[in-house]
């Protein structure tokens, strides 16, 4: 019998001051077996960034052809394309050709050692941001979370600041800016 995904049901307040965006979301997230809560909660990260009333979480790990989160418009053109973690750069260009703009949010240890190897294939791409978050950080905080948890993020310039459920403040890093 396959295992069942776990369903965490988030009340996320978005308080965007680059983008002049606030908005309450009611999330169902569906964590895969085999996803790491740290995955999980990076998704929800991503989400609070990129937040709009269009953005949604794909199927899951199981979906190659999904992204971790897409924005699609009326015409079910995607508009942004959400992967995570350290995906090939054929893969990139493959996705990359199928959204006007392209997000890669990589989590893990190895995300250095991914970007200094693939920065000069990755930064000729056109539309496409490359974030850092702090695994460390997002480790210690993922293991606290609950399944029904309220949490409000902050987003000032790089800085990212969580209350409510979860207390913690980092500064995002954009990779392709560095």
């Amino acid at each position: 019998m396959a295992l069942k995904s776990t369903v965490y049901k988030i009340q996320l307040q978005v308080s965007n001051l680059n983008n002049h965006y606030y908005a309450e979301h009611l999330l169902s997230v569906a964590c895969h077996p085999s996803e790491s809560s740290l995955r999980m909660l990076a998704r929800v990260l991503a989400f609070a960034v990129h937040a709009d009333e269009r953005l949604q979480f794909g199927r899951g790990l199981s979906e190659v052809e999904d992204a971790a989160l897409w924005l699609k418009d009326d015409t079910g053109l995607v508009k942004l394309w959400v992967e995570m973690g350290n995906p090939s750069v054929d893969r990139i260009k493959w996705l990359r050709g199928k959204a006007d703009s392209f997000a890669v949010y990589s989590y893990q240890e190895s995300a250095q050692i991914w970007w200094q190897k693939n920065a000069e294939a990755l930064q000729q791409l056109k539309h496409c941001q490359f974030y850092l978050l702090p695994e460390e950080l997002l480790k210690q905080q993922a293991e606290a979370i609950g399944r029904q948890t309220n949490l409000h993020i902050m987003l000032s310039e790089q800085s990212v600041m969580i209350t409510g459920d979860l207390n913690f403040e980092f500064e995002l890093q954009r990779l392709d800016q560095a």
